[in-house]
């Protein structure tokens, strides 16, 4: 997860690294709208999810394997994103794809989508860990 390119909420490893309990969930519940510094940092965002794809391809053969079909779920819809995130890059490799994103509404939700659970699943992990070894 790249805290870096957002501009609100104010997120970072570290920030979350000496939070409270109370103050992860705070955080948390408080997110509604992703605020980013550019359409350029969301995009340096995308590209780590690209390099991530494996990783969201093993969460899903896991969720396969123990029936977790919300999370299977999550997993096609992320990689459904990528594909469609690299296929626009080889097609036009000097453009933005949040250029692009932003003209289209549903592919902006998409992006928004990915990116707001993406943050929000984050924050929930690291409660978890918190409540289970504060």
């Amino acid at each position: 997860m790249n805290f870096s390119a957002l501009a609100r909420p104010a997120i970072s490893l570290e920030w979350i690294r000496d939070a409270s309990l109370d103050e992860l969930v705070r955080a948390r519940d408080g997110i509604t709208v992703l605020e980013y510094r550019s359409p350029a940092a969301v995009e340096e965002v995308l590209v780590e999810y690209v390099h991530a794809r494996q990783v969201f391809h093993t969460f899903m053969e896991r969720a396969v394997a123990h029936d977790f079909e919300a999370i299977f779920h999550d997993m096609i819809y992320i990689l459904h994103f990528i594909q469609d995130f690299q296929l626009y890059k080889k097609q036009n490799p000097e453009l933005l794809f949040m250029a692009e994103a932003q003209a289209h509404p549903r592919m902006l939700g998409k992006v928004e989508r990915i990116l707001h659970d993406g943050v929000v699943k984050f924050l929930d992990y690291a409660i978890e860990l918190r409540q289970k070894e504060p």
